[in-house]
């Protein structure tokens, strides 16, 4: 689950690689790997297990017929949504958690048409990875924070844990601004040259019918 994972991303830094965080992180796995089991095991989750055995995925999939700018201008619409939170970067944990989700859509989004404008696409797919794994990296020292002030450890050993995380924390933010900078470049000129073939796929569309006459 969630904690399990967080806990793994907890223990992968270096901050916390020795005693007393080392040992504690790997009693406190052992108990959500636990717990995770128990969960699993019970009759309401094997049911949706299996409910979602049975499902025909390959079902699955874009319709057919619809015309490329029309999935191109659903991309760009997820990017703008995304753009809105880039030009004017949040300062609360919970603005930047949603500006990571937006930027995760996004990515997902561009993958549909990454073959369409592909220098573009690739330039902005990296700015996007780029930013997003800035916010993850804070958003865990963020979770590591919040564990070491609860796991129990001696007071001045938590201090000085809590305060090397801090400066960790600070680094990632200093290097946000930038990359963010760089994601809205990339992203406008993603979102021209996107625009310019809609417009142009949308204008032969409509003189179809007319030169067809």
């Amino acid at each position: 689950g969630s904690e399990l994972r967080e806990l793994d991303v907890i223990a992968a830094l270096p901050e916390l690689s020795h005693a007393p965080f080392a040992a504690g992180l790997r009693q406190a796995r052992v108990r959500a790997v636990r717990d995770l089991r128990r969960r699993l095991s019970t009759t309401a989750n094997q049911a949706r297990l299996a409910a979602v055995r049975g499902t025909a995925f390959g079902t699955l999939g874009l319709l057919r017929g619809v015309p490329a700018s029309a999935i191109l201008r659903r991309v760009r619409r997820t990017w703008r949504r995304a753009n809105e939170l880039v030009i004017s970067p949040p300062a609360d944990d919970e603005t930047l958690h949603e500006l990571r989700i937006r930027l995760k859509n996004c990515r997902y989004a561009l993958e549909m048409v990454d073959d369409v404008l592909p220098e573009h696409a690739a330039a902005l797919d990296r700015r996007l990875r780029e930013v997003q794994q800035l916010l993850g990296d804070r958003r865990d020292t963020a979770a590591a924070i919040d564990w070491v002030k609860s796991c129990g450890a001696p007071a001045p050993i938590m201090r000085k844990a809590i305060a090397v995380l801090v400066v960790r924390r600070t680094r990632l933010g200093r290097k946000l601004g930038p990359s963010l900078r760089k994601l809205a470049a990339a992203g406008r000129r993603w979102d021209q040259a996107a625009t310019r073939l809609i417009d142009r796929d949308s204008a032969s569309r409509w003189s179809g019918p007319s030169a067809a006459a």
